[in-house]
């Protein structure tokens, strides 16, 4: 309510509408979540937080292409942004480009091998972690675990496979 009513402030200080479409999401009402996170982009285009964000919301409305689009801009500016290839990687496999897909979810091992790899329809919690401003990885102590996350398994098969551990991968792939 509060954030409601300093919405017309909002042109002097857009971090309103980041916080208003962050309690739309928090509370599941993706139609006002995008509707306000999108204002957000508009006002402040470059702010990574918000182009986040809002790609989280399409992906989880099923506009996956629409997502992507808004994920370019921050991997063009930090193609190492652990967060951003997440739900990079969950669109394209929504879009079935697992192949792909799995290459990105690969990158994010290489990049952080802690990041506990947001599943599919998990996207918020890469968004919702904390304050628009916190780092990477405590965004990803909001995630989800992986143990019901199969994706995760399969990078493990890979990563095993990479450093010639044929019996490991033998073993992961049969668990």
């Amino acid at each position: 309510a509060a954030l409601r009513l300093a919405e017309s402030a909002a042109q002097q200080f857009p971090l309103t509408l980041y916080f208003l479409g962050s309690a739309y999401l928090h509370e599941n009402d993706l139609k006002l979540a995008a509707k306000y996170t999108r204002r957000f982009v508009d006002v402040a285009p470059n702010e990574v937080k918000g182009l986040k964000m809002l790609a989280a919301i399409l992906l989880l409305q099923d506009k996956t292409e629409e997502a992507q689009r808004m994920l370019q801009p921050v991997l063009d500016q930090n193609p190492n942004d652990v967060a951003a290839l997440n739900i990079a990687a969950n669109a394209l496999l929504r879009e079935d480009q697992a192949d792909l897909g799995l290459i990105l979810y690969a990158r994010i091992r290489q990049l952080q091998p802690e990041w506990p790899i947001a599943p599919l329809g998990q996207e918020a919690a890469l968004v919702l972690a904390g304050p628009p401003d916190a780092g990477e990885p405590a965004a990803a102590a909001a995630a989800p675990g992986d143990d019901n996350f199969p994706q995760t398994d399969v990078l493990k098969i890979l990563d095993a496979m990479q450093e010639k551990e044929y019996t490991r991968a033998e073993e992961a792939a049969k668990s």
